[in-house]
């Protein structure tokens, strides 16, 4: 009875095996195409990636959006047309709340946070794996204010700026920018107009972009002095002779010296005084044997403005340079003592003992008194005459 039952089912299975497979590769095909576009993957590029920040506290460096390779898989039932669009993703960098100097700092997938992105869409994974952030900490301190220099007006009067008021300003931004400052400058002044006693001043910011400078203008005296020229005469020549040397000028004199000088009234007046700066010299260091030699008269101790005109003369020729004379041995006691004895019977009086001059020596210790050998006195000494 089984078996009848069995082939009965056979004849009408085998009867109809063309339709029933055809239905068979119809349902494999639906599957497959509703499997295929419910669950897919999909590279997604140049995703931009925001990075959130306190810019009261901190500046990033590479500032531009991060722009990255995304794999985005889709799983559900509501497709999205635009779910393969970078413009349907949207994700950001949360920094920490504050940094301490220049630091770089590394976010992975699991450290973006979502913004947008398309119904069913779930991050799979990205490249490169991590962001890489670069941070520098804000920073807030007091700069001192470069002393301006002295200028020329184009009428040929000296205009000379004295400190600022505020000497200081407060700067703001990154470490690595306001570390490096070691002062402020101010921007060069308009010497072809017109001002009194007083100018304000714009401090020159270098990276406008970056820094906050409060104030950003300051007060500066200003001191303006007539120009004049005057000759400074009678100035005796120094020589400058190499070190440890035993080179010295010789007998003849050196000429005097007069130096025109252009400046203010004030620094002339200082120039012309008994303790005058001003020095007039000789270069002579390079000189290891005796003159005769020539050399160029040169002019220092002059005050910032001060210019020299003429010098005469400006060249001084035959220097005469001679070795100092080294010291004689002392003589034997043997012959010094009658010198003394004879001194002393004339004048009756003890002998005076001039003191000993230590000659140079390459760096050996010279003999002291205590170390040198005592000599016996001769016997043969001339006696002095008695009641002298």
């Amino acid at each position: 009875m089984i078996i009848e039952s069995f082939k009965r089912a056979k004849r009408r299975f085998m009867s109809d095996i063309w339709r029933r497979l055809g239905a068979l590769a119809l349902a494999v095909y639906v599957w497959t195409w509703i499997n295929v576009r419910v669950t897919d993957s999909q590279i997604v590029s140049g995703v931009p990636v925001h990075i959130s920040y306190d810019q009261n506290k901190m500046q990033i460096l590479n500032a531009q959006d991060q722009i990255r390779d995304f794999v985005v898989q889709f799983r559900g039932k509501d497709i999205d047309a635009n779910w393969m669009l970078a413009s349907s993703y949207e994700f950001q960098v949360n920094m920490p709340d504050s940094v301490k100097g220049t630091v770089t700092l590394e976010f992975g997938k699991d450290q973006l946070e979502v913004v947008k992105k398309p119904n069913g869409v779930t991050l799979k994974e990205m490249q490169p794996s991590k962001i890489r952030v670069t941070a520098d900490e804000i920073v807030e301190t007091w700069i001192s204010i470069a002393h301006v220099p002295s200028k020329m007006k184009p009428n040929g009067d000296l205009v000379r700026f004295l400190t600022p008021q505020p000497a200081r300003v407060k700067v703001r931004g990154p470490s690595r920018i306001v570390r490096n400052l070691q002062t402020m400058t101010l921007k060069e002044p308009d010497l072809s107009m017109p001002f009194g006693s007083t100018i304000r001043l714009q401090v020159d910011n270098p990276d406008r972009s970056s820094l906050t400078i409060t104030p950003q203008e300051v007060s500066v005296s200003v001191e303006k002095q007539i120009m004049e020229e005057q000759d400074i005469e009678k100035l005796t020549p120094h020589l400058l002779l190499p070190p440890n040397t035993d080179l010295a000028l010789g007998a003849v004199s050196l000429p005097n010296v007069t130096v025109r000088l252009h400046g203010s009234v004030n620094d002339m007046a200082e120039l012309k005084s008994v303790n005058s700066p001003i020095r007039v010299f000789l270069d002579l260091s390079d000189v290891t044997d005796v003159g005769p030699w020539s050399r160029k008269v040169m002019v220092g101790g002059l005050p910032n403005g001060v210019e020299v005109v003429k010098v005469d003369p400006d060249v001084i020729h035959d220097i005469v340079l001679t070795r100092r004379e080294t010291t004689t041995a002392k003589p034997p006691a043997a012959e010094a003592e009658p010198a003394a004895e004879e001194e002393k019977a004339a004048e009756g009086t003890a002998p005076k003992t001039a003191p000993a001059v230590v000659p140079p020596h390459d760096g050996v210790k010279a003999a002291v008194p205590e170390d040198a050998p005592k000599q016996p006195l001769p016997n043969d000494h001339p006696e002095a005459p008695d009641g002298k």
